[in-house]
């Protein structure tokens, strides 16, 4: 995975490289490049050059090691399927099942089953919630057919101006990002206000005003957030985009504004920067010093 880092100024110079986490065998073959260009050195270089100049090898020879010995994080992710049934639930996600005009309640997955890689809850699964903010707890869920597993079905409350929640419990502490596929491929149609709460619900922050949902593949709510490792984090939605940002949207016909269409969901933790990631940016940043202090004697 390539990843875009920015060296901090070190001795009044900046680095801002694209790079892939090398490999083990690439690491030590520039160790030992590293240490043949200094070996070789021309001796015209001064003792005081010499001794100015080791800080930075030190500096650049651990990071060598720190990128050689620490793996990096590797992404954990639940992907969840909103259906009446196990035979609509799609290839690789978990299913979230629930009859229409019901309450859908909570599921709790635990990682290594269908649907979670990796791992990113406390030790007893994630918690996984679809509830009313108010008003009748039923949600309808949709299946309109069809080969596309994930878009064939949607759930969603039926009604203008109605909020919904999608609630995690659980999630240890660290940085995620949250996609939600919001289509039908029948008739529905409207806009939605989404908002998100990391502490609880005691307070929400706007994410996206008049978010297009229903009939067109491709759309989707995407939110990224920081979970503190307590309180739960809650994702909102309201059906006619009324609550902040541009109001008024009155239509509110069987089709239009109406049925709230969420398909599912995929929540990923996005890995931190590790060692290794670091060690490669004093890598890449002081070799260059290094180089032009120590020029090769190849050639003459």
């Amino acid at each position: 995975m390539c990843i875009l880092l920015f060296c901090s100024l070190v001795f009044g110079v900046g680095y801002c490289c694209v790079f892939t986490q090398p490999t083990e065998t690439a690491i030590a073959n520039e160790f030992i490049n590293l240490d043949q260009t200094i070996m070789d050195a021309k001796l015209k270089n001064s003792t005081f050059d010499k001794l100015k100049l080791a800080p930075i090898a030190l500096a650049a020879g651990a990071g060598l090691m720190m990128a050689a010995a620490v793996p990096g994080q590797a992404a954990s992710q639940l992907s969840v399927d909103f259906s009446p049934n196990d035979s609509c639930v799609a290839s690789g996600y978990a299913g979230f099942i629930f009859n229409n005009n019901s309450a859908p309640g909570t599921r709790t997955y635990l990682s290594g089953s269908t649907g979670y890689t990796g791992s990113m809850d406390s030790g007893t699964g994630i918690g996984v919630t679809l509830a009313s903010v108010s008003g009748p707890s039923a949600f309808r869920m949709i299946d309109r057919g069809g080969t596309n597993l994930l878009l064939r079905d949607f759930a969603g409350r039926d009604g203008i101006n109605l909020g919904q929640d999608l609630k995690f419990a659980g999630l240890v502490a660290g940085s995620y990002l949250l996609t939600i596929p919001l289509t039908d491929t029948n008739n529905q149609d409207g806009v939605v206000d989404v908002q998100l709460s990391t502490n609880g619900a005691t307070s929400f922050s706007n994410v996206h005003d008049n978010l297009a949902y229903g009939l067109n593949q491709g759309r989707s709510a995407v939110l990224k957030f920081q979970a503190d490792g307590i309180n739960d984090v809650i994702a909102r939605f309201w059906t006619g985009g009324n609550q902040f940002g541009v109001t008024g949207q009155t239509t509110n016909t069987s089709n239009i504004n109406r049925i709230f269409t969420m398909n599912g969901f995929v929540l990923t933790r996005v890995p931190e920067p590790s060692l290794s990631i670091l060690g490669t940016v004093l890598v890449l940043g002081f070799l260059p010093i290094l180089k032009k202090k120590f020029p090769s004697n190849d050639k003459h």
